[in-house]
């Protein structure tokens, strides 16, 4: 793992250089490299520095432009920032996350409620205002100093991530520096787990839910490259497919897939791993198709007084589709629904031309065709099973982003 760390040198933080260079030593795991921005302050030019300022510039090129070459040219896993009240550490943090690239804070102290409190009207105020603020609540993570500091930021309530990584048996010389900001690094990623997830990963996880919820018997459940696709994967890739499983309640489909496959349950998966809490986690409940989630007396009416007691599976699939509606809106739609969906999509038999008109008038037809779009894309759905033609439109992205969003 790679780490750029970027700190501005002002009378205030120079102390700190002097700490990062004694604590933040690179190892076979951890790779570090520290990169320096100053001005009117004497800073000893060391080959362990990246000095960034107009003295180590060409004449015409930008601070972002010199950044950014840098940026690209290590291309960290983090950058990780320390000190806080730089507006020049907030263009740092603008110009990372713009690219993609997973950016922490540690402000060593300094939003400590001393230092909040010094000449806060004068000067601490104006600059949450313009800059801090925002930058607080942009990061993947932030290290808290002390407890002192980790109440002031959680009282604050700009950012929920917070940790102390420094602790005492760091500081007693029981763990080091380096494995400790390791574990840290470490339980961002696999909080934001699912932005490690590569095309040929979505496209196996997904092979998997089809194999626990396809009938045995069915037609090409899986193309004979996505069966060997999924026997070469690796220990760390069914961790990953584990954990967004737990997120998603689908652990059970996983599970069930693998028995069917005839495959071991990789040990990897049981290894406990720390990571922050979503900040609105997905619904475990399985998907209604008997009561409607958002108790509309319109909605209730025209199910129970124009769909036939013959009728039944239609019924169930237009409660599912509105309760599928209702929990994009709560946004705690997760991969358990669309799984509970998918099956009832399966065994159905409606007619479709009824069913048509009966989405139009709970006004979902267009919902519907995005739901199938999903199911596609998800659980392979043919086009045989589809009950209406699949529609991808800003809509359809929507109810992507609800799938995987975790803030």
């Amino acid at each position: 793992m790679k780490i750029l760390h970027f700190i501005t040198i002002t009378p205030a933080t120079a102390p700190l250089l002097k700490e990062l260079r004694a604590t933040h030593v690179s190892d076979e795991q951890l790779e570090q490299v520290l990169m320096v921005y100053y001005r009117g302050v004497p800073v000893r030019r060391d080959a362990d520095l990246i000095v960034l300022n107009p003295q180590t510039a060409r004449i015409g090129m930008s601070y972002e432009r010199r950044f950014v070459s840098v940026l690209y040219e290590e291309m960290p896993d983090f950058v990780h920032i320390h000190g806080a009240w730089s507006h020049f550490a907030y263009r740092i943090y603008l110009w990372s996350k713009n690219r993609g690239f997973r950016v922490v804070f540690s402000p060593h102290g300094m939003m400590d409620k001393k230092v909040l409190d010094d000449r806060f009207w004068q000067q601490r105020f104006p600059r949450i205002l313009l800059y801090q603020r925002r930058m607080l609540h942009g990061m993947r993570g932030v290290e808290a100093k002390n407890e002192s500091e980790y109440r002031q930021l959680s009282r604050l309530g700009w950012n929920k991530r917070l940790d102390i990584v420094m602790t005492g048996d760091v500081l007693s010389g029981e763990v080091s520096p380096s494995e400790a900001y390791l574990e840290w690094y470490r339980k961002i990623i696999h909080t934001d787990i699912y932005e490690t997830f590569t095309q040929r990963d979505k496209a196996n996880f997904c092979a998997l839910l089809r194999t626990a919820n396809t009938p045995i018997g069915s037609h090409k459940v899986l193309t004979p490259q996505a069966i060997l696709n999924l026997r070469e994967l690796t220990p760390p890739t069914w961790r990953k497919f584990f954990i967004l499983g737990r997120d998603h309640h689908v652990e059970s489909h996983l599970r069930k897939a693998l028995e069917r496959m005839q495959l071991p349950i990789p040990s990897t998966i049981e290894e406990d791993v720390a990571r922050y809490a979503w900040k609105e986690p997905k619904n475990g409940d399985a998907l209604s198709d008997v009561e409607l989630l958002d108790h509309s007396k319109r909605l209730s009416a025209i199910l129970d007084n124009k769909i036939k007691s013959s009728e039944q599976d239609m019924r169930r699939l237009c409660i599912m589709l509105l309760n599928l509606r209702h929990h994009i809106k709560e946004s705690d739609l997760s991969m358990r629904h669309i799984c509970d969906f998918y099956r009832m999509v399966r065994a159905a038999d409606i007619d479709e031309n009824r069913l048509s008109d009966f989405l139009e008038e709970l006004s979902i037809h267009r919902f519907a065709r995005r739901m199938m779009q999903i199911l596609h894309e998800v659980l392979y759905l043919e086009e045989g099973y589809m009950v209406v033609e699949p529609l991808d439109d800003i809509g359809t992205e929507t109810i992507r982003k609800a799938l995987i969003t975790q803030e």
